[in-house]
């Protein structure tokens, strides 16, 4: 390998490791291994820019409530295990809160429901899907113009998706920037 591309395999694996101390059970910020040299120099040249536009989306949501009501929260991108089918997570122990998601698993598009959807666990402080994280839900997703339905007519296993979010077809070719 050469030097360059090997600073970045460090880089990645640092930037992965860090990401990693979040995880609520550990192995969910995972790559096989096969995949680990085509994807790590890929993430190195794109995890800033992705890591900022997950955090313009994070600001559009803490500007949806009053400064008061609005909790210290971080947000970061990586690629999650494909085996547990979830789109990211959120570590309501960290101190900051810290949402971790999958951009490769969500069209774009719909990038901001998916942070909205773990916003909502951050401003509630659980992880379940009850009627409290339904009320903050749709209030972000008025505030934010995107697809409301009153919490009252989903049920907590609708809440568990919602905002709808497109999935793509290969989170992997995502990261491998083929998408």
């Amino acid at each position: 390998m050469k030097p360059s591309v090997l600073g970045g395999v460090d880089r990645a694996l640092q930037y992965l490791q860090f990401v990693q101390s979040f995880e609520l059970e550990p192995g969910m910020v995972n790559l096989f291994l096969r995949e680990k040299e085509l994807v790590y120099p890929r993430l190195v040249e794109r995890i800033d820019w992705l890591n900022y536009q997950m955090r313009l989306h994070l600001q559009a949501c803490q500007d949806c409530l009053f400064p008061e009501n609005q909790r210290l929260v971080q947000i970061l991108a990586a690629p999650l295990d494909p085996r547990l089918h979830i789109d990211g997570f959120c570590d309501i122990r960290a101190n900051p809160i810290t949402i971790v998601v999958d951009p490769g698993r969500i069209d774009s598009q719909d990038w901001l429901g998916l942070v909205v959807h773990e916003y909502a666990h951050a401003i509630t402080g659980t992880v379940g899907h009850g009627p409290r994280f339904g009320a903050i839900l749709q209030h972000l997703c008025l505030g934010l113009g995107l697809v409301v339905t009153p919490p009252d007519l989903l049920t907590e296993q609708q809440l568990c998706s919602y905002p709808p979010c497109r999935q793509t077809s290969d989170p992997l070719a995502f990261w491998l920037s083929q998408q």
